[in-house]
């Protein structure tokens, strides 16, 4: 059966990516909210001077990005391998991507959209 027969088109696959990504940025406001809410004395002077690049410091926490975009590259690793149906294959993955590609993609540039 054909993709585009059981309704899997290039473009209605590339629609939902891009709701989930619209998705996932738009989370990234009420994260930011909470994080305000739980220490408004911290953020309060940055929002006053508009200091962007404070507010992004603030913002950010290394820790739980490295460990989002460890998680990013997991599941690439998991969900982007070539598989071969019925073959003893021991040599290594094979990727669609590189797993390290998409990780460095997801942290240059999605996690920044979510704060901004």
């Amino acid at each position: 059966m054909q993709k585009e027969e059981k309704g899997e088109s290039s473009d209605s696959r590339g629609s939902l990516q891009a709701q989930a990504l619209s998705k996932r940025i738009h989370y990234g406001k009420f994260v930011a909210e909470a994080k305000f809410q739980e220490s408004p004395d911290v953020y309060e002077p940055a929002i006053r001077a508009q200091n962007s690049n404070q507010l992004m410091h603030l913002l950010t926490y290394e820790s739980v990005e490295t460990a989002i975009k460890q998680r990013v590259e997991a599941k690439v690793m998991i969900f982007g391998q070539e598989v071969t149906v019925g073959v003893k294959n021991e040599a290594p993955s094979v990727y669609k991507i590189k797993p390290n590609l998409v990780a460095e993609v997801y942290g240059n540039w999605i996690m920044p959209l979510t704060k901004e």
